[in-house]
C-alpha cells in the first residue's frame, strides 16, 4: 500500500507541474524543454489530467483504505487548484501581504507536502497528524528555497532562467518582502537589466537575509516536530537531513 500511496502522489505532482509550465509559459522544466512546447498546450493539459485520473484510479483499486485515501487527494487538489489562482491572481496586483502570500503557498505547495506524509503514515499504521504538520511545514520552506532560487540561482544547476520570477510578476517572497519593506516593483521587468537593477535593490533592502532568517525559523520548526515523532532516532536522523535538503538546497 506504500509504494502505490507514493506513485499516486506523485502522479498528482506531475500533473500540477505539466500544468504549471503552461499557466507560467515556463519553456523550461529541469533544464530540458517543458511538455507544451514540445507537443503542444493542449497535449500537455490532456497529458496532466490522464495523470491524475490514473492516480485516483490507483488509490481504489490498491490503497489502504481506498475511500479515505481518495478523500484525501481530492481535497488536497481542491487546495492546490485554489493556491494556484491565488499565483495566478497575484501576478496582476502590484502589491501583496505576506499573509496573503502565506496563505497561497500553504494551498499551493504545502498541501501537497502535508498529504505525502500524511498518506505515508496512514499506509503504515501510524497516527497521520504529526505527519502532516510536518509535510506542511517543509512545504513552506520548499516553496520559500524555490521563490530563492527564482531569483537567484543558477540557471545551469535551476533548470531555470535566471529571474524570470521577476519577469512574470509573480509576487514570491524576495518581492513581497522588499515592497513591505517600502520598495516598488516596475510594472515591467523585460530585459536583463531590468533583473540587475532590481536584484540591487534587493541587496539594499537585506531581502536575501530576510529570507534566510524565516527559513531557518520553519528549519528549527520542523526540527521540533521530527523530535516529536515516534520513530528510531537513525530516521529522525534521516529526517533532519530532509529539512535541511529542502531549505538549503541549490536546485
Amino acid at each position: 500500500p506504500q509504494m502505490v500511496q507514493a506513485a499516486a502522489i506523485e502522479l498528482f505532482h506531475a500533473m500540477t507541474l505539466l500544468h504549471d509550465d503552461i499557466m507560467d509559459r515556463d519553456r523550461q522544466r529541469r533544464g530540458r524543454p517543458a511538455a507544451w512546447t514540445i507537443w503542444g498546450e493542449a497535449t500537455a493539459i490532456n497529458a496532466g489530467d490522464l495523470l491524475l485520473t490514473r492516480a485516483f484510479a490507483a488509490l481504489a483499486e490498491f490503497g489502504a483504505d481506498p475511500t479515505a485515501s481518495i478523500r484525501r487527494m481530492a481535497d488536497a487538489c481542491g487546495a492546490v487548484i485554489r493556491g494556484q489562482q491565488l499565483d495566478l491572481q497575484f501576478e496582476t496586483r502590484s502589491a501583496v501581504s505576506a499573509s496573503e502570500y502565506e496563505q497561497m503557498i500553504a494551498l499551493k505547495t504545502a498541501t501537497l507536502f502535508g498529504l505525502a506524509l500524511e498518506m505515508g503514515a496512514v499506509a503504515a499504521g501510524c497516527d497521520s497528524d504529526p505527519w502532516r504538520r510536518l509535510g506542511h511545514q517543509l512545504g513552506l520552506a520548499f516553496q520559500m528555497r524555490d521563490d530563492a532560487l527564482g531569483i537567484w540561482g543558477d540557471p545551469q544547476v535551476t533548470g531555470k532562467p535566471a529571474g524570470g520570477d521577476l519577469r512574470r510578476g509573480k509576487k514570491s517572497l524576495p518581492v513581497v518582502l522588499y515592497v513591505q519593506a517600502g520598495g516598488q516593483i516596475p510594472e515591467t521587468v523585460a530585459t536583463d537589466e531590468d533583473v540587475r537593477t532590481l536584484l540591487d535593490r534587493f541587496d539594499e533592502a537585506g531581502v536575501a537575509s530576510q529570507m534566510r532568517e524565516r527559513l531557518t525559523g520553519i528549519q528549527a520548526h520542523c526540527r521540533d516536530l521530527v523530535g516529536g515523532l515516534a520513530v528510531k532516532k537513525n530516521y529522525a536522523q534521516m529526517l533532519d537531513e530532509m529539512v535541511d535538503l529542502v531549505a538549503d538546497r541549490d536546485y
